[in-house]
């Protein structure tokens, strides 16, 4: 069986690139069979699910959203079969640290500090938190997860690329230094 943690609809409509995250799930051999169940859970509640009963859970762009990892991947360990599997992508944690500025890129945020990021979105305030790459990895670690593979890949265009595009944050030039996401796979031992 697999689980969904984010809703399909959400994930089709991301504003990232989803078919980009296919194709790298795929090109790395990160298998995924998309029969079974599709489950959405909200942020770190409990379900009423069996515990060990799926073979994976499977999220784009959705485990960054949790207000609380630790949380979040002991669920997820929790709904896993031994030797299941989780994959998720996210954003890559740099990107929350870096903003345009007069046709370059500045750090203007600590990327090691891991804060909580405000921001709007359609006039409602949304808080993210910002946990650095090590942070997810070794949260799996601690939850009995082995890592597989991570991937950090951008794919663009070169002529976009060369355009600058002031305060926009997912664009070809950005791509072009920095990777926007990355893919987590991890095994439940």
């Amino acid at each position: 069986m697999c689980a969904l943690t984010d809703p399909l609809n959400h994930w089709l409509s991301a504003r990232k690139h989803p078919s980009l995250v296919i194709t790298l799930i795929l090109r790395y051999d990160i298998r995924v069979e998309r029969k079974g169940a599709f489950v959405c859970i909200a942020d770190g509640m409990r379900s009423g699910l069996p515990h060990g009963y799926f073979d994976i859970v499977f999220s784009i762009y959705g485990v960054g959203w949790t207000t609380d990892l630790d949380k979040t991947i002991l669920l997820i360990s929790e709904y896993l079969k031994p030797g299941g599997r989780v994959i998720f992508a996210w954003d890559n944690p740099l990107m929350q640290c870096i903003t345009s500025q007069k046709e370059q890129y500045v750090l203007t945020r600590s990327y090691v500090a891991e804060e909580d990021i405000l921001f709007c979105n359609n006039s409602e305030v949304c808080r993210q938190h910002n946990w650095k790459l090590s942070t997810y990895l070794n949260c799996l670690a601690d939850h009995g997860f082995l890592i597989e593979r991570v991937v950090e890949e951008s794919s663009y265009d070169e002529g976009e690329a060369a355009v600058f595009r002031e305060g926009q944050y997912y664009s070809a030039d950005r791509a072009r230094l920095i990777n926007p996401s990355f893919i987590v796979k991890a095994r439940k031992c």
